[in-house]
């Protein structure tokens, strides 16, 4: 009964999609970062700036001695919000 149970389960799991792509955006929306995941399974990013990318899309991770460090790595679950701050010694000032 268990396994008549697990199995369907385990297939809609692997039929599942992968995550979507992560957008991060200047507060002008101006600059814009894409996280994806190219066909072959691999972690990518793009920059662009007022919708021309400045980087195309381009592997991301880390290889040390031979080894890739992010083999495997899946975009997981994003949380969205949005802040508002300022830090001294970063406000503009009009021009004089």
């Amino acid at each position: 009964m268990r396994a008549t149970f697990l199995y369907p389960f385990v297939l809609f799991c692997l039929s599942l999609p992968a995550a979507a792509d992560v957008t991060v955006a200047s507060p002008d929306g101006r600059v814009r970062f894409v996280l994806s995941s190219s066909a072959q399974g691999h972690l990518e990013y793009t920059v662009s700036f007022n919708s021309k990318n400045i980087i195309d899309p381009s592997p991301l991770g880390i290889v040390v001695d031979g080894v890739d460090l992010a083999g495997g790595a899946q975009i997981g679950k994003t949380e969205s919000y949005k802040i508002n701050e300022t830090y001294p010694g970063t406000a503009r000032t009009p021009p004089r």
